[in-house]
């Protein structure tokens, strides 16, 4: 199999610093798998939040669970600014992102604490 290098954007908690980092890509791997119909299949990940700070919950859904975070812990959404530290509380593994937003969307129908409790 061939290789190319690529650059690819890697962000590490503990330093949360940006940086350019070059990784080898093999030709024909991907992060998702192309379905018959053209489309990708990529996995999706809802996650809940806890900040100690504020004794609140957030949930939310992404394809890529560490950079999220990260955003998060860096002040890059308004809404979660204000909670930093957030920690994470538990993930739910989703094949697609149409499971994904079903679950997010139970998950705060019901109530975040609630849900944690009955599941």
């Amino acid at each position: 199999m061939q290789e190319s290098k690529k650059l690819c954007y890697f962000c590490p908690l503990i330093s949360g610093m940006w940086r350019p980092v070059p990784i080898a890509i093999g030709i024909g791997s991907s992060v998702s798998r192309r379905r018959r119909d053209g489309r990708r299949d990529m996995k999706y990940v809802v996650y809940i939040l806890l900040s100690e700070k504020l004794g609140t919950y957030y949930t939310g859904l992404t394809n890529n669970l560490v950079k999220r975070i990260a955003t998060h812990n860096q002040g890059g959404k308004k809404y979660t600014t204000k909670g930093i530290p957030w920690k994470v509380v538990k993930t739910y593994d989703c094949k697609d992102r149409s499971e994904a937003v079903r679950l997010e969307q139970k998950i705060k129908k019901r109530g975040i604490k609630r849900y944690l409790e009955e599941n």
